[in-house]
């Protein structure tokens, strides 16, 4: 044993150390019944037989905290979704209302258009002919553009100015023609 004890001390002392604190323990086991009054502690005691009468007031507040927490978050969930449901409705009904005012303003836009159309249709058309030059114009010239039309492209579009200044000319005097006719008409409404 002494060997023993010399070849491997550190181990040999840890059992020495475990064996005397089962022996002091075993020892306590008369002492157990003093353990029922809460007077002895043991390293092997259990939370659960610490618990005294004392303790039961604490867990029912803790739970009914906990309880209440619970309720206010369901309710603070319920009003979340709540207003988003009414956020929504709101929105879609402010996305109604838009849709039907375009719907209506493009409607309304149509029926002047179509009765500017039938009133004067050659200063519509005109008008018409005059944005497409000068949509064509504001376009630079590409070099596909240029490879295709060549030279030709400078003759045409010369000759749509031409066409579109003697049509916007011949659209001005006969709009000053039957402009004057209305007002005679208006004036001498016997003649």
């Amino acid at each position: 044993m002494r060997n023993t004890i010399m070849t491997i001390p550190i181990p040999t002392a840890l059992v020495g150390l475990g064996l005397y604190w089962l022996f002091k323990n075993s020892s306590e086991g008369s002492l157990a019944t003093l353990r029922s009054d809460g007077n002895v502690s043991s390293p092997w005691r259990k939370p659960e037989d610490d618990y005294t009468p004392q303790e039961e007031p604490v867990k029912e507040k803790l739970q009914n905290a906990k309880d209440m927490v619970e309720g206010h978050l369901t309710e603070w969930k319920d009003q979340a979704k709540q207003q988003a449901y009414e956020w929504k409705k709101e929105t879609e009904q402010k996305m109604d209302n838009v849709k039907g005012y375009i719907t209506e303003k493009g409607t309304v836009a149509r029926g002047e258009f179509t009765q500017l159309m039938d009133t004067y249709p050659l200063a519509v058309g005109a008008g018409m002919v005059a944005l497409g030059v000068a949509v064509a114009a504001a376009i630079p010239v590409s070099r596909k553009e240029d490879q295709w039309m060549g030279p030709s492209r400078e003759k045409m579009v010369e000759s749509v100015k031409t066409t579109v200044r003697s049509t916007a000319e011949d659209v001005t005097r006969k709009a000053g023609t039957i402009a004057e006719k209305v007002w005679q008409n208006k004036e001498n409404p016997a003649s």
